[in-house]
C-alpha cells in the first residue's frame, strides 16, 4: 500500500497538469511537469497516465512533443517508453511523428536500438496518405539502419588477420572487439527478420500500385525504399558468409530475396543498376542502392538459385556477363576468405553460358572487364587465403577465353604495361600467352591474329625485359624470366627464320639487346655473389662465427626468427641451384640462336 500511494503521489500533478491543458489549451505548464516526472524517474507511471483514454486527445495535439521531451531525456528506450511511443503513432499526427521518429533513429548507436522503433515508424508509415512521403521516409530509415547494420561482424566469419583489415571492426584483436558489433548468425537472423517484418506491408502495397508493371518505367519512390532496405541486409556482414551453414539464416536470406522479388524492381534492371545510376530514367539521383547487397544478390540469384526463377530466361549470357563484373569485383575486393570465393564462383558460373572467343574486342569498351582482370591478378599474388589464390588462378584462363583473339591481346597487353605485383603472376600470363601464339600457329599464318606477325612484336618489347635491367634481382623475378626464356625458346624452335610467323626472328636483335645481354650479365654477378656468400657461410659455420640473419616481411613491423647457419647454407644452395638452372636455360637458347645462323 505504501509503494502504490507514493506512485499517486508522485503523478498528481500530471492528471491536474492534463485536465488544465484541456481546459485552457497551457501547453508549457503540462511540458515542464512531464520534464519533472521524466527526470525524477517516474517514467512507467507517467506513461500509464498519458497513454489513458481520457486524455487521448493530448496525444492527438502534443504527439511530437511528447515523443520529443521523453525519449531525450529517459535513456535508454525500456518498455514503457516503447509502449507510450506506441501509444502516440497511433492517434497523433503521421508527418510530424515521423520527424521526430527519424529524429531518434539517428540517436541510436546500434541496431538493435534502430529495431526497436521500427514497429512504430510502421504503424506511422502505414497512416501516410503519400506515396511519395512513404518511399522518402523508407529510404531515409534505410540509410540509418545501413550505416548501424554494416557496423556488425559475425565472429564465426573473423580470424584475428581479417579482424585489423575489417573497416566494421573498431580494434586489432578479436578478444577486444565490442560486443555490439561481433554478432552471431542468430542474430543476423533477427535483424533480418525484423527488418522483412517491417518492409512486409510495404512491398504488398508495391503489388497492388504496380499490377501493371510491365509497363511501367520507373521505379516509385516507395519501391526504391523498400527494395534499399531488403539490399541493405544481404550486404556486410552478410556477404562475408557462407548462408547455407546455417538452415535458419537460409530461411530468412529466401525471405528477403523473395521480398525483392515481390517488389517488382526487375531482376536485371537491379543488376544494371551501377551501369544505369546517372539515367534519371531509372531513378532518382540522390537515392543510392546497397551495391555490395546487389553483388550477393546476383550471387544467390546465379550461383545458388534462390529466386532463380525471377531471372528473364531469354538474356544474352554476354550481357549478363557485362552487367555482374561490377559485382564481381565488389566481392572479389572483400578482405574474407567467403566474400572472395562468392565472386569466383559468380565469375565461373556466368563464364559456362558464354561460348569460347565470343566475346569481342568491343566488349572491352567496358572498363571493368580490363578492372577484373588486373584484380584477377592482383588477388592471386597478395591474397592471404590459399584456396582464393588457387581459384583466381583456375578461373582466370577460362575468363580470358570467352574473348577473341584481339581482345585477349589488349588484355594481356594491359596487364603488362600495368605490370604485376609478383614474379610468378606474370610468368603465370606469359605462359598463357604462349598458348594462344601455339594456337595460332595451329591454325595457319593468319596475319589478322594477333599472336602472329607483326602485331606480337608489342608484346615482345614487355615480356622480354629486365625491370631493373643488370640490376634486377634475379630470384625475384625468376618465375617472369624462367617463363620469357622458355616462350622464346618455343618460339625459336616452332618458328623456322625461313617462316618468320610470329616475327620473333625480326625481333631478335631487340631482345637480345633489351633481354639476354641484360639478364647474362645479370646472372654471372648473381652467381658469383651467392657462390661467395655461400663459401663464406660454410666456413663461418666451420669456426663458429657466422653471423645471424634476419628475414624482414613487407608491412609487418616483427621479423621472422634469426636463420640458423644450417639454415641459410640451405636456402644459399637453393638460390645458386635456381640460378644454373637459369643459365642452362640461356645457353641452351644460345645455342638455338647459334645454330640458325
Amino acid at each position: 500500500m505504501r509503494f502504490e500511494w507514493k506512485c499517486v503521489m508522485e503523478t498528481k500533478d500530471v492528471p491536474t497538469s492534463c485536465n488544465q491543458y484541456l481546459y485552457s489549451g497551457n501547453e508549457g505548464a503540462l511540458l515542464e511537469v512531464i520534464k519533472e516526472q521524466v527526470k525524477a524517474g517516474n517514467v512507467e507511471s507517467l506513461t500509464s497516465v498519458l497513454c489513458s483514454e481520457q486524455y487521448k486527445d493530448i496525444l492527438v495535439t502534443l504527439g511530437l512533443e511528447l515523443l520529443t521531451v521523453i525519449t531525450s531525456l529517459a535513456v535508454p528506450l525500456d518498455t514503457p517508453i516503447l509502449q507510450f511511443i506506441k501509444s502516440v503513432v497511433e492517434v497523433g499526427s503521421p508527418k510530424e511523428l515521423l520527424l521526430g521518429l527519424l529524429e531518434q533513429f539517428e540517436t541510436c548507436h546500434t541496431i538493435w536500438e534502430c529495431l526497436k522503433l521500427l514497429e512504430p515508424t510502421q504503424t506511422v508509415l502505414s497512416r501516410l496518405a503519400s506515396i511519395a512521403v512513404l518511399g522518402s521516409s523508407l529510404y531515409s530509415v534505410s540509410g540509418i539502419i545501413h550505416r548501424r547494420y554494416c557496423q556488425l561482424t559475425i565472429a564465426s566469419c573473423v580470424s584475428h588477420d581479417d579482424c585489423q583489415s575489417n573497416a566494421a571492426m573498431a580494434c586489432s584483436n578479436m578478444d577486444e572487439c565490442n560486443n555490439e558489433t561481433v554478432c552471431s548468425y542468430d542474430d543476423i537472423v533477427v535483424v533480418a527478420d525484423k527488418i522483412v517484418s517491417f518492409v512486409h506491408p510495404f512491398v504488398d502495397t508495391q503489388i497492388h500500385h504496380n499490377c501493371d508493371r510491365d509497363h511501367v518505367s520507373h521505379w516509385t519512390p516507395a519501391q526504391q525504399g523498400c527494395v534499399c532496405l531488403l539490399l541493405m541486409l544481404l550486404g556486410p556482414p552478410l556477404m562475408d558468409c557462407d548462408v547455407r551453414l546455417s538452415p535458419q539464416l537460409f530461411t530468412a536470406v529466401q525471405a528477403v530475396m523473395q521480398h525483392i522479388s515481390r517488389t517488382h524492381c526487375g531482376c536485371v534492371r537491379l543488376l544494371e543498376w551501377r551501369d544505369n545510376r546517372s539515367q534519371h530514367s531509372m531513378m532518382d539521383e540522390r537515392v543510392t542502392l546497397p551495391l555490395q547487397g546487389i553483388a550477393v544478390y546476383a550471387h544467390m540469384i546465379l550461383v545458388e538459385g534462390i529466386s532463380g526463377d525471377y531471372l528473364p530466361s531469354v538474356i544474352s549470357p554476354h550481357h549478363l556477363l557485362n552487367i555482374s563484373i561490377d559485382h564481381i569485383i565488389s566481392l572479389l575486393s572483400r578482405s574474407s576468405e567467403v566474400g572472395t570465393l562468392k565472386a569466383t564462383a559468380l565469375l565461373n558460373t556466368l563464364l559456362h553460358s558464354v561460348a569460347t572467343s565470343s566475346m569481342i574486342a568491343g566488349f572491352l569498351d567496358c572498363y571493368e572487364h580490363q578492372k577484373l582482370a588486373r584484380l584477377l591478378c592482383d588477388v592471386m599474388a597478395t591474397c592471404y587465403h590459399e584456396s582464393v589464390r588457387k581459384e583466381c588462378v583456375a578461373s582466370f584462363p577460362y575468363y580470358m577465353a570467352v574473348f577473341t583473339p584481339r581482345a585477349k591481346y589488349h588484355l594481356y597487353q594491359g596487364i603488362l604495361r600495368k605490370g604485376t605485383s609478383h614474379s610468378g603472376v606474370t610468368g603465370f600470363i606469359i605462359q598463357l600467352i604462349k598458348n594462344d601464339v601455339r594456337a595460332a600457329l595451329q591454325d595457319g599464318h593468319d596475319t589478322s591474329n594477333p599472336f602472329t606477325a607483326p602485331q606480337l612484336s608489342t608484346i615482345f618489347k614487355l615480356v622480354f625485359t629486365m625491370p631493373q635491367g643488370e640490376q634486377t634481382d634475379l630470384l625475384k623475378e625468376s618465375d617472369h624470366i624462367m617463363a620469357a626464356l622458355n616462350f622464346l625458346r618455343y618460339l625459336l624452335l616452332r618458328d623456322k627464320r625461313t617462316d618468320d610467323k610470329t616475327g620473333v626472328w625480326s625481333c631478335l636483335p631487340q631482345i637480345e639487346e633489351d633481354f639476354v645481354s641484360p639478364l647474362n650479365g645479370c646472372l654471372r654477378e648473381s652467381r658469383t655473389f651467392y657462390s661467395h656468400k655461400l663459401t663464406e657461410t660454410q666456413e663461418g659455420k666451420s669456426w663458429g662465427d657466422c653471423p645471424e640473419v634476419n628475414i624482414e616481411i613487407p608491412g609487418h613491423a616483427d621479423s621472422l626468427p634469426p636463420l640458423s647457419a644450417e639454415e641459410e647454407i640451405k636456402m644459399l644452395t637453393l638460390a645458386r641451384h635456381q640460378l644454373d638452372m637459369v643459365h642452362s636455360v640461356l645457353v641452351r637458347l644460345q645455342e638455338i640462336i647459334d645454330n640458325s645462323n
